[in-house]
C-alpha cells in the first residue's frame, strides 16, 4: 500500500501554481450555480439577503428567520464563499473580478426586493450583474427598480415573466404599452437579450386568461394567436433595448438616487459582514469582521441595531412582519463552519 506523501515545508500549493488564466477560468465555475441566485430580504431595514426562503411559517402562523449554516454547511447555491474563504489569493481573484455577480442568473419574485438587492450591493458588484429574471407584476410600482436597472453597465440578459399581465393583453399587444413601467422598460439599452416568458400550466395560464376575458374558445389556433401577439411584442421590445447605450440613456445621478430612495435598505455598508442562507433548522448566523468574505456578503450597517428601526416597524400590529415571532437579537450569535477532514 502506498503511503501518503509528505508536504515539503514552503511548497506551492498546485492550484495557486497554474497559469493566471487557468486559475480564473477555474474560480469562474466555481462561482457559477447551476441555476439562479434569488435573493431575499431577509431582515427589514437592513441589508441582509437570503438565498431563497429567508424564513419558516410554523403551523401556529409563527415566522422564523432561516439560518446561515446547516450543520456548518453553507447553502449549495453560497458555497463559493468558503471557497473565496480559503486564503487571500483565491479571495482576490474572485472578488477582484466580481465573479459571482458576474456569471450568475439573479432571479427575483418581485421589483420591490430587485431594488432592495442592487441598492444593498457595492457598486462594483452591482455593475458586474450581466443576467436577470424577474416576475412582472404591475402593482407593485415597477418604475423605480427599472430605473435603477437601467443603470448596470453590464447587463445583457433580462427575462420578463409576463404571467401577472394578462389584463394589458386582452385588448391586443398595442394595449401593452398602458402596463406601469413600459415606457421605463423601453428605455433600457446595451442589451443582447430581452425575453417575456408566461405560464401556462393548470395553476396559472396566461393564454387562457386572455382568451377567456376575450371570450373566444380555448382552442390551439387560439392560442397560437395569443403566442404570435407576444412574439411580436418581444420582438419590437428587443429592436429597442438592443439599441446602443450611451450617457443620455443612463439615469442621472438625481434620478438614480431618487428611485434608490424607495427602498429602506442600507445602501453600500460598514465594517461588519453576515451571511445568510436558507434554512429550516435551529436560528444562527454566521457573522464575521473578516473581510475575505465581503465578496458575497451583504454590509451590516447601524440600521441593524434593534433600538434604530424607523417607525412605524414592520413589527407592529397590522405590519408587514407582525406575525414574526423570531427571537430578537438570535441572529447577532456565531456558529463557526464545522471543519471535515478527508
Amino acid at each position: 500500500m502506498s503511503s501518503s506523501p509528505t508536504p515539503v515545508v514552503g511548497q506551492d500549493l498546485l492550484l495557486l501554481s497554474l497559469p493566471q488564466e487557468l486559475l480564473l477560468k477555474i474560480c469562474t465555475l466555481a462561482c457559477k450555480h447551476s441555476s439562479a441566485i434569488h435573493p431575499e430580504l431577509w431582515l427589514p431595514d437592513s441589508s441582509k439577503f437570503a438565498h431563497l426562503a429567508p424564513m419558516t411559517t410554523m403551523r401556529t402562523g409563527f415566522q422564523l428567520r432561516g439560518t446561515a449554516r446547516i450543520e456548518g454547511y453553507l447553502d449549495e447555491a453560497l458555497t463559493v464563499v468558503d471557497f473565496g474563504s480559503s486564503c487571500k489569493a483565491i479571495h482576490n481573484i474572485i472578488d477582484g473580478n466580481n465573479l459571482f455577480y458576474k456569471v450568475n442568473i439573479f432571479e427575483f419574485t418581485s421589483f420591490e426586493t430587485m431594488l432592495h438587492y442592487l441598492k444593498a450591493l457595492l457598486p462594483r458588484r452591482r455593475h458586474a450583474i450581466r443576467n436577470v429574471n424577474i416576475l412582472y407584476d404591475a402593482l407593485q410600482g415597477p418604475e423605480p427598480a427599472l430605473t435603477v436597472l437601467s443603470s448596470l453597465e453590464s447587463l445583457k440578459y433580462l427575462t420578463l415573466d409576463i404571467t401577472m399581465l394578462a389584463k394589458y393583453l386582452i385588448g391586443g399587444v398595442t394595449h401593452f404599452s398602458r402596463c406601469p413601467g413600459f415606457r421605463k422598460l423601453t428605455e433600457l439599452r446595451g442589451l443582447k437579450t430581452l425575453t417575456l416568458t408566461y405560464g401556462e400550466d393548470e395553476d396559472w395560464n396566461l393564454l387562457h386568461t386572455v382568451l377567456f376575458h376575450r371570450r373566444v374558445l380555448l382552442t390551439d389556433a387560439n392560442e397560437d394567436a395569443v403566442r404570435f401577439e407576444i412574439a411580436g411584442l418581444e420582438a419590437s421590445l428587443n429592436a429597442m433595448v438592443k439599441l446602443p447605450r450611451t450617457l443620455a440613456s443612463n439615469p442621472t445621478p438625481g434620478d438614480l438616487a431618487l428611485a434608490m430612495s424607495h427602498s429602506h435598505v442600507t445602501e453600500r455598508g460598514t465594517a461588519k459582514t453576515a451571511i445568510i442562507s436558507r434554512s429550516t433548522s435551529a436560528p444562527v448566523i454566521s457573522n464575521t469582521s473578516s473581510t475575505w468574505n465581503k465578496f458575497i456578503t451583504w454590509e451590516l450597517s447601524s440600521s441593524d441595531d434593534w433600538s434604530s428601526f424607523h417607525e412605524p416597524s414592520p413589527w407592529d400590529a397590522g405590519g408587514e412582519w407582525a406575525a414574526d415571532y423570531t427571537p430578537r437579537g438570535w441572529f447577532q450569535q456565531r456558529t463557526p463552519a464545522r471543519r471535515h477532514s478527508i
